[in-house]
């Protein structure tokens, strides 16, 4: 049985599931149950390889595939530290230039102060 949408009506029909069936939105002929199994498999391998990457499930891997995911987290690894250090750079950089503004803004301020303080003697 196949489930189609046009134009806003929806309707069942009787029909083998490996019948090409046409897209509603691209227009395109398609066999959904096998582009289903494809992505089906697909998400079978991502979940599998994300469990790995975890260090779950790790029983099943031979010597070559342990190697190549200690080689992947490795290089993982150096990405994540080498994209940390660049946010402690850029923090750093940021709370210098902050730094010296305030620094700025304290001299401006002793100024000022010292002014205040040299008029109001001047004054008495």
């Amino acid at each position: 049985m196949l489930f189609r949408a046009t134009r806003g009506n929806m309707f069942f029909n009787q029909a083998p599931a490996e019948e090409q069936v046409m897209d509603p939105v691209s227009g395109e002929m398609g066999n959904w149950h096998h582009e289903y199994g494809k992505l089906k498999a697909k998400m079978e391998a991502l979940s599998k390889s994300q469990r790995h990457l975890m260090g779950e499930q790790l029983d099943t891997l031979s010597l070559r595939e342990l190697q190549q995911l200690e080689n992947q987290l490795d290089n993982s690894l150096k990405h994540i530290r080498s994209r940390k250090n660049q946010v402690l750079l850029d923090s750093i950089s940021e709370l210098q230039r902050k730094e010296k503004s305030l620094q700025e803004q304290n001299k401006s301020l002793e100024k000022h102060d010292l002014f205040v303080i040299y008029y109001a003697s001047l004054c008495h």
